[in-house]
């Protein structure tokens, strides 16, 4: 049997002046623990809020352990506070430590692309990309390459831009560092398609302003470029324009046929069909139709007879959609222009095989094609067709002559 030594006043003294030496606890609180300690030498078995604590033998063993643990419910509300106070800094100390070495960006040319301004060196660079690590352009150079123009296709130089008319009416061609296509603006002021403009002063003071057709963006424009012979949509031309898309090339149409002439903008998509609303609201000469091609009659009451149809809607009775609607609305004599995507009529026959049925389709239909031209390199596996719609004898001698 164990002998178990019972503390006396001195040691209990002596205990409580190491207590209060080690945590520094203020003098209220060091009485506060005497009077928690000596109301246990009183009565063992009760504590703070009358909770039993354990017999004579376990308070004294917890009394004589070498470590001055002091348990939470002798504690006071203050030393809580700054115990929970310290946990958090220690925590805060930890996150904040850095987990890794920060390593500086790295410095490198890449490919150049078009548009954007100068920026510092990295992690910036020339255009929308930045560097990555370093670069010019849309994305830069990773780790080499050219990125694709990040700016719209046009004119600079300002002042040194010299416009000429091209040989097709309504169109001109603008002579800069780069050379390319324009229409005269008939919103001035206004782009539809975020295209570049050029404002050219007159010798009387006034300015005229013009917008940059891109080829890239339109089939007509990249058939003018091509070389075609006849473009039959002229200032004061009536154009039925179908499968208009969003209208950007709606609107190079009607600046060439300009506030005499009139556009009728067939468009079956909801989504492209509000874009076309939108730009037709600035543009009075442009009537938007939200509509399938294939039902003529749906749309009969608004359209008049028209001079000239372009029609590019990328289906595979292309053909059957505008000879239905050029018995609708075209004149007799009046001309017809399609563009035909091989590749949405019959993908599994060579392109030039799918251009010679279609053509034969449209003789089929009274469409007499007279020019073929193909669009490339702005269009892969696309040609347009050009003809005429019921010519007479006397106009099919002087058109051979």
């Amino acid at each position: 049997m164990c002998s178990l030594q019972i503390p006396t006043l001195h040691h209990i003294c002596q205990r409580e002046q190491q207590f209060d030496s080690t945590h520094s606890l203020p003098k209220a609180q060091s009485v506060l623990v005497f009077d928690t300690r000596s109301s246990i030498l009183n009565y063992s078995q009760g504590g703070k809020a009358g909770c039993v604590y354990g017999s004579d033998v376990s308070w004294v063993v917890w009394w004589l352990s070498p470590t001055l643990v002091v348990p939470s419910e002798f504690q006071s509300d203050e030393v809580k506070k700054l115990q929970q106070e310290q946990f958090r800094l220690e925590n805060s100390l930890i996150r904040s430590r850095p987990t890794a070495k920060m390593i500086p960006p790295l410095r490198g040319r890449g490919g150049r692309g078009r548009g954007g301004g100068r920026a510092m060196r990295g992690p910036g660079g020339r255009g929308p990309g930045g560097r990555v690590p370093g670069g010019r352009g849309h994305g830069g150079r990773v780790p080499g390459g050219r990125g694709p123009r990040s700016g719209p296709v046009g004119m600079k130089g300002g002042n040194k831009v010299i416009v000429t008319p091209h040989r097709h009416e309504g169109v001109f061609i603008g002579k800069g560092k780069d050379e390319v296509i324009l229409t005269k603006n008939l919103v001035p002021g206004e782009s539809v398609y975020s295209e570049k403009r050029i404002s050219v002063q007159n010798e009387d003071g006034s300015k005229v302003e013009y917008r940059v057709w891109n080829p890239f963006r339109s089939k007509l424009a990249a058939a003018i470029i091509g070389g075609l012979d006849n473009f039959w949509i002229k200032p004061g031309a009536k154009v039925l324009y179908i499968g208009a898309a969003s209208g950007t090339s709606v609107s190079h149409v009607s600046d060439i046929v300009g506030p005499e002439g009139c556009v009728y903008a067939v468009e079956f998509s909801p989504r492209s069909g509000r874009d076309l609303v939108h730009m037709a609201q600035k543009r009075p000469n442009v009537v938007p139709i939200i509509e399938d091609a294939r039902h003529p009659s749906k749309y009969r009451m608004i359209v008049s007879m028209v001079d000239v149809i372009f029609a590019d809607v990328a289906q595979p009775d292309q053909a059957r959609i505008v000879a239905l609607n050029a018995s609708f609305f075209l004149k007799a004599g009046g001309h017809y222009m399609v563009s035909i995507k091989a590749n949405c009529i019959d993908a599994t026959m060579p392109a030039e095989t799918v251009f010679a049925n279609e053509v034969k389709k449209l003789q089929a239909d009274e469409l007499k094609p007279a020019e073929q031209i193909t669009l490339e390199p702005y269009e892969r596996d696309h040609a347009c067709v050009v003809g005429g719609y019921r010519i007479p004898k006397k106009q099919k001698a002087a058109t051979a002559a």
